[in-house]
């Protein structure tokens, strides 16, 4: 990447780099290549007040949000605009599997979002029930 003269850490008129990018598609693959290749932006903003994490939540791709925590460069409990982390965002989107990825990288259960709900408010006020009992349970195992 550097040899060709790549600007490793440009963005585009939103605020999002190449890392974002791939988190959106869910590109685990080039994902993993950008991080070996010091690309950086693991964590950065965008214009919506969205990180990289974020829009790997948006594809349901566990590889891909696992991947970019094994950077170590990512805010887990970062709250987007609207207090939102990235459990809030996959317990309203009823993903399981990516919620139990989260929590066991130690999310935390209790931020909440602006309207003052957190991520197990979010699941039960959205039906997704599973995702609301296995929170529930983790959140009585910290009591």
């Amino acid at each position: 990447m550097h040899k060709t003269g790549v600007n490793k850490t440009a963005k585009d008129k939103d605020l999002r780099n190449a890392i974002s990018w791939a988190c959106q598609g869910g590109h685990t693959d080039t994902l993993r290549i950008l991080l070996k290749n010091k690309c950086g932006g693991e964590d950065d903003v965008d214009i919506d007040g969205w990180t990289p994490l974020l829009w790997a939540l948006f594809d349901r791709s566990p590889a891909t949000v696992e991947t970019l925590l094994s950077s170590r460069r990512v805010q887990i409990d970062r709250q987007d605009s609207y207090g939102r982390t990235a459990l809030i965002w996959a317990a309203s989107y009823g993903y399981l599997d990516v919620v139990q990825l989260l929590v066991s990288w130690k999310a935390n259960l209790l931020i909440k979002n602006q309207g003052g709900h957190a991520a197990a408010d979010v699941a039960r006020i959205e039906g997704h029930t599973e995702v609301w009992e296995f929170l529930e349970a983790e959140q009585n195992k910290e009591t």
